[in-house]
């Protein structure tokens, strides 16, 4: 049993890597074909990690472990102020949103 998670758990980040060089030869390429210069390559690059990287912590991932109320809480505090100023929700009541 423990050989098998740990063999999943293999498995899965050598998928995750998989994706993100995927990705990264995409990005290579669609640089080469538009004439990029460097700099802006390094920062397509730099933006490319950090979304991979911040792709790891997502709401669900953290909040499945608490309940219902307390995600709530948390999904409230994060995105209410948003919500609140978007075009859709603009002039409604906090109660509804």
């Amino acid at each position: 049993w423990v050989i098998g998670s740990i063999t999943l758990l293999i498995v899965k980040s050598d998928e995750k890597t998989g994706v993100y060089r995927e990705a990264l030869q995409v990005l290579n390429k669609y640089a080469s074909l538009h004439g990029f210069d460097k700099d802006l390559t390094k920062r397509l690059r730099t933006q490319l990690k950090l979304d991979f990287d911040n792709r790891e912590v997502q709401d669900e991932q953290v909040l499945h472990f608490f309940p219902a109320g307390v995600r709530r809480k948390v999904l409230r505090r994060l995105y209410l102020p948003d919500l609140l100023e978007s075009k859709l929700m603009r002039g409604t009541r906090q109660q509804f949103v």
